[in-house]
Order: C-alpha cells, then structure tokens, then sequence
C-alpha cells in the first residue's frame, strides 16, 4: 500500500507537471496568436474586432504595450468615451507618467473639446513638478502627440521658472526647427553660447546639420545669419540675435 502510494504521488506528480508546462506553452501561443490576430484587424481597420482583442489582452496582462495598441484602437473607432476611462485609468495606476495625462487630453483634443484639452494641458505645465528632467519628461509627451506647440511652452515655461539650461534650449530649437521657423530656431541655439562659450562647436555642429537637412532653402539665411553669429564669441562680444 506504501508503495503503491509513493509511485502513485510520484506518477501524479510528473503528470501534473508535464500538464502544466503544456499548458502554458499551449497559453504563450494563444497570447502570441492573439497579439498577431489584432494588428491583423488593425491593419485592415477593422477597429472594432482589434479593440476587443485589445481589451482582453490588455485587462489580462496590463503594461504599456497593450495600453497603447487599445488606446490607438479606441481612438480609431472613435470610441471616445472608453479611450478617456483607459487613460484615467492609467494615470491614477502611473502617477507622475505624463504620457498618460497627455492621452487624455489628447481624447478631449481629438472629440472637439478644445477648451477642456487646452486647460488640461495648461494644467499639466502649471503643476509640473520644478525639476528639469520633469519638464523635458512632459514636453516629449506632448511631442509624441505632436502637439508642438504645448511642448514649448512647457520647455518655456521651465525656462522661466529654472532658467536657461543647455537641455531646455536645445529641445526648444529643436522644437523651432520641426515647425519651419527658422529664426527662431537659430536664436534658440544661439541662446546656448550665453550660457558658455564652450558649446561653441556644439551650436556649429546642430546649424550646419540644419542647413544640410534644409533641402528647399528655405533656412539658409537665418542659418548662416547664425552661424555667422557665432564667430562673434571668438572676440568676446555679445552673441549677435538673428532679427
């Protein structure tokens, strides 16, 4: 009896295991097979047939993966509604996460509630928290959303409240450089030499890589105004503005 016993634990036990593990593979491949199905459905626009594999993937294992292939589904639909629960959601879960924040307003921006999303954003930078990687942290949220314009004022605004910083100015004339305006662009780099001299071949470098990417020569006076500018810091005079 002792015996049969033991080989009866034993056998239960390799059983048991040998179920289990085939039993997760034979899950991973449901995963893996649902994953495939949606972007499938995606593909094809068939919005409301991803959503629902969205959803259950994304109520089962959570993660920003899911979040983000929900939401984008939601927002396709448009399925506004249910887009603003998910991104309340998540930012209640992933406090201090801005791209969360940034979905909702995005929501608000997208069902025509300009006002609702513009004090939404505005909200967001007035109680930033004083930290400049905070600040660069909420201005690449909003320029994942391409909201170019809520992206500066933000690094504006940290400009304001912490100063100049080489970080800050660099997005910021990067930001100028996206939108066309080439002025602006070159004053915000040339910004950085007030900082220091020493970025002196830094400004060079991102001016000269500007003039190469500005294949229809629409920024080439505003450039080399810039670049010219830049010799002034050899004989230690105020860096020239481009007007």
């Amino acid at each position: 009896m002792n015996k049969f016993s033991v080989k009866t634990a034993i056998f239960l036990l390799f059983w048991g295991s040998f179920l289990l593990i085939n039993s997760s593979m034979l899950f991973a491949q449901t995963k893996k097979e649902q994953e495939a199905l949606a972007s499938q459905y995606f593909q094809q626009a068939e919005w409301e047939k991803a959503a629902d594999i969205y959803a259950d993937l994304y109520n089962r294992y959570g993660g920003s993966y899911y979040y983000t292939n929900y939401f984008n589904t939601l927002m396709e639909i448009p399925d506004y509604k249910e887009a603003e629960k998910l991104a309340k959601k998540e930012s209640r879960k992933n406090k201090g996460q801005f791209r969360y924040e940034v979905d909702l307003g995005h929501v608000y921006m997208k069902a025509d509630d300009f006002s609702k999303a513009d004090n939404h954003f505005r909200d967001l930078i007035k109680n930033c928290p004083a930290s400049e990687n905070k600040y660069l942290e909420l201005s690449n949220a909003f320029l994942m959303r391409r909201y170019l314009d809520y992206s500066l004022l933000c690094l504006e605004t940290a400009t304001k409240e912490l100063g100049k910083s080489y970080a800050l100015l660099i997005n910021i004339a990067r930001i100028y450089e996206v939108s066309g305006k080439a002025d602006e662009m070159a004053n915000a780099y040339l910004d950085i030499l007030e900082i220091s001299s020493r970025y002196e071949n830094n400004v060079k470098s991102y001016l000269q890589n500007a003039l190469k990417n500005d294949a229809e020569g629409t920024k080439n006076e505003a450039i080399k105004n810039a670049l010219l500018a830049v010799s002034y810091t050899h004989l230690t005079l105020p860096t020239k503005r481009i007007v």
